[in-house]
């Protein structure tokens, strides 16, 4: 059984393309091919034959290794072509039935509730609206089964980079939360501190634990000295209450 319905799409033209599209299509597999520390934190804890809900799959490097692994996954991103590119990855287990990408606004699709075993976001909760993030996770919640597993990563505030973002004041957040790319205007990060975090998993989740990590910010983002600039995370890993 499939719970994501994906809506039909006639896909865009290459000039309408959103940030993340554009950047998949120019720069490729921005963070390699290896998977992402919640991933490697989540197959420790999944059993066998797990299901698994992955929100913004991006072009796929978690949603193969999780496969790969023996699990079914139904994946989510908004980008066309990172989902064309994480199709292509895994298009054998999207013909046995093992896997589904699924592209469109995640807050429209049909998700069956209480159908998965855990769910995973990694370094994305960031990229969305405050006033989306909380409707995002309740409706991850509402798709796990009860003492489901949640495992997410958001950028931290100790992340911002001077040489390449600068604050940016938003209505009913505190300084120093939201930060833009000089050079990609569209691309805004709202930072995440534990505090933060924590008032938007408590409701729903308990068993709260946190964890600091760091990976390439991109394949393609280098500082004056050739060296890959690193991006800095908190991880959480919680379990739906039951």
């Amino acid at each position: 059984m499939i719970p994501l319905q994906e809506k039909e799409s006639n896909g865009q033209l290459a000039d309408d393309l959103d940030i993340w599209s554009k950047r998949y299509r120019d720069q490729g597999y921005l963070w390699g091919d290896t998977s992402s520390a919640c991933a490697q934190a989540l197959l420790s804890k999944l059993k066998p034959h797990a299901r698994v809900l992955e929100f913004a799959c991006g072009y796929g490097r978690d949603t193969k290794v999780l496969i790969n692994k023996g699990h079914f996954v139904d994946a989510f991103d908004k980008s066309d072509v990172g989902v064309a590119l994480a199709r292509e990855r895994v298009k054998n287990h999207i013909n046995a039935h093992r896997a589904k990408i699924v592209h469109g606004d995640f807050l429209e699709a049909r998700i069956q509730s209480g159908f998965f075993d855990a769910a995973i976001s990694h370094r994305t909760l960031h990229l969305i609206d405050p006033l989306r993030a909380s409707d995002v996770v309740e409706k991850i919640a509402a798709s796990l089964k009860p003492e489901g597993t949640f495992i997410l990563s958001a950028r931290s505030p100790k992340d911002f980079n001077e040489q390449q973002m600068t604050w940016v004041k938003t209505t009913g957040a505190n300084d120093n939360t939201t930060a833009i790319y000089k050079d990609r205007e569209a691309h805004i990060i709202y930072f995440y501190d534990e505090a933060r975090l924590m008032a938007l998993l408590e409701d729903s989740f308990t068993n709260i634990s946190f964890f600091n990590g760091e990976e390439i910010e991109s394949c393609t983002n280098i500082d004056a000295n050739g060296q890959h600039i690193m991006s800095q995370f908190i991880m959480v890993i919680a379990q739906k209450k039951a």
